[in-house]
């Protein structure tokens, strides 16, 4: 099994990488800080939203998968679908990328 880093400590860095790139990212919902899941939420703007979350693979590496099928879906469909899962998990963290030029860059693979 791979070391796995604190959830806060990989949200912290992932924003700040973000801001680095002159892409805009800030956390919506706090979770545990050790061990909280992720949701990430990319916003497109007119392009719509899409929502990841991480998983790991076989071979123990992380991947993303999308939480809403592979395409994007309107914000008032992915807020419901991200206040739903925050209902049943308190300590999840959400994080919203806003992504209108499409510069974002994971730095993950996305599989779907």
């Amino acid at each position: 099994m791979k070391p796995r880093i604190y959830t806060d400590l990989w949200v912290k860095a992932h924003v700040r990488a973000c801001h680095v790139n002159n892409v805009p990212a800030f956390v919506v919902t706090r979770g545990d800080a050790e061990r909280g899941g992720i949701l990430l939420k990319i916003n497109r703007f007119k392009d719509g939203v899409t929502l990841l979350q991480p998983t790991t693979n076989m071979e123990g590496d992380r991947i993303w998968m999308p939480v809403m099928g592979s395409g994007a879906v309107d914000e008032p469909s992915a807020d419901a679908a991200i206040a739903k899962r925050c209902n049943m998990d308190p300590d999840l963290w959400v994080i919203e990328v806003e992504d209108m030029d499409g510069r974002y860059d994971l730095g993950e693979p996305i599989d779907g």
